[in-house]
């Protein structure tokens, strides 16, 4: 019987350190998924703000577009203005031109009647 005193003894302090080591492994799980809860909250935000970054950038992108856009129409319809202006400008120096050299021809003519050549 002293025998199987001392073996359940045994077993009861054996018992004892193994559920220490459980209960020390518990407190480490717990602090592990403390951790880990932690970490994906963390992880959540920053994924978050991410998507909340990519849509900003989205958003000034196409108002980027459409700014460039505009001054793009807006530069080619002054050019296109100018150009229709400076045409219209060399058109009407053409003419002037034109009746410059119908009168010079003209007077030349004359000069040459008078003169008899």
């Amino acid at each position: 019987m002293k025998k199987a005193t001392v073996t359940l003894e045994s077993l009861d302090s054996r018992a004892d350190v193994h559920n220490s080591k459980i209960e020390a492994l518990d407190k480490k799980i717990e602090t592990s998924i403390k951790a880990l809860d932690t970490r994906f909250d963390r992880l959540e935000k920053y994924v978050s703000e991410f998507f909340d970054f990519i849509r900003e950038n989205m958003m000034l992108r196409k108002e980027t577009q459409e700014y460039v856009d505009e001054r793009i129409d807006t530069k080619f319809t002054k050019y296109t203005s100018d150009q229709f202006e400076f045409q219209d400008h060399v058109g009407k120096r053409c003419e002037n031109v034109e009746h410059e050299t119908l009168a010079l021809q003209h007077r030349v003519t004359l000069v040459e009647k008078h003169i008899g050549i």
